[in-house]
């Protein structure tokens, strides 16, 4: 698990980063609880705007209108999502199927009071990570696994709990857009499933401190492996891109 010692300022900037993960939900037809667990999403800004972003095979056959995100875990108000977009089916690559596993939502706050939103990550105040990183860098994960996220059918709650780790990259697989890390301890979660959609960070050790840069977004992975696979950065900052141009 991820273990803060002392607060820093090194701290904030992780606590920060991290906390733009939030949990994903989309509508179910239980009759007493509508909801159930979509995996994780994460907020970012560009151009000053609000994005929401997630693994497109987690809102796979749904709409924006089917998709809930609070504004932080636990809260009652929610974000309001404008559009989704995810890659033109018939622009994708069938040979690198991998590429294509992204989804934005354009968004924006409601106005009415509420929670406030969670921390979000200026995507232009974060630069690409180095991949392969050099050595003594860590990769940085933080999502909601599915089985320790709970609903209190009795109090019509739903109880989240996130894991964060650090990691080692591993390598790039079959895919050129996918890059593989080894967890260091992931003996908390009974699996990585809901995971995906969860956004990676990498942490280079300097000598005044750590510098932090964006890697990418885990797609799979495997608790038995300790592996999770995530997207390169770059296809992610190109979706978000793509996605701020088409605002209305």
């Amino acid at each position: 698990m991820l273990s803060i010692r002392r607060a820093t300022p090194n701290d904030v900037k992780v606590r920060e980063l991290l906390e733009c993960a939030l949990p994903l939900l989309a509508e179910g037809d239980h009759e007493r609880y509508p909801y159930w667990f979509g995996g994780t999403c994460f907020a970012v800004r560009f151009n000053g705007r609000l994005y929401v972003v997630t693994a497109e095979h987690c809102v796979r056959d749904k709409d924006r209108n089917e998709v809930r995100v609070q504004r932080q875990p636990g809260s009652d108000t929610l974000v309001t999502l404008r559009a989704l977009f995810i890659q033109d089916p018939s622009q994708r690559d069938a040979e690198d199927p991998d590429q294509h596993d992204w989804a934005v939502f354009q968004a924006v706050e409601p106005e009415d009071s509420g929670d406030s939103l969670v921390n979000v990550v200026d995507v232009a105040a974060v630069p690409d990570a180095p991949l392969p990183p050099p050595p003594g860098h860590k990769l940085l994960v933080r999502g909601y696994p599915k089985t320790r996220c709970l609903i209190d059918y009795e109090k019509l709650t739903i109880v989240w709990q996130a894991y964060g780790g650090t990691g080692q990259y591993v390598g790039a697989t079959s895919s050129k857009w996918l890059h593989t890390m080894k967890m260091d301890d992931i003996s908390q979660v009974e699996s990585v499933d809901g995971l995906s959609g969860s956004p990676v960070f990498l942490a280079a050790p300097e000598q005044d401190g750590l510098a932090f840069s964006f890697a990418g977004m885990v797609l799979r992975g495997s608790k038995e492996s300790g592996l999770l696979h995530f997207l390169d950065r770059a296809v992610v900052r190109a979706a978000i891109r793509g996605a701020d141009m088409r605002r209305g």
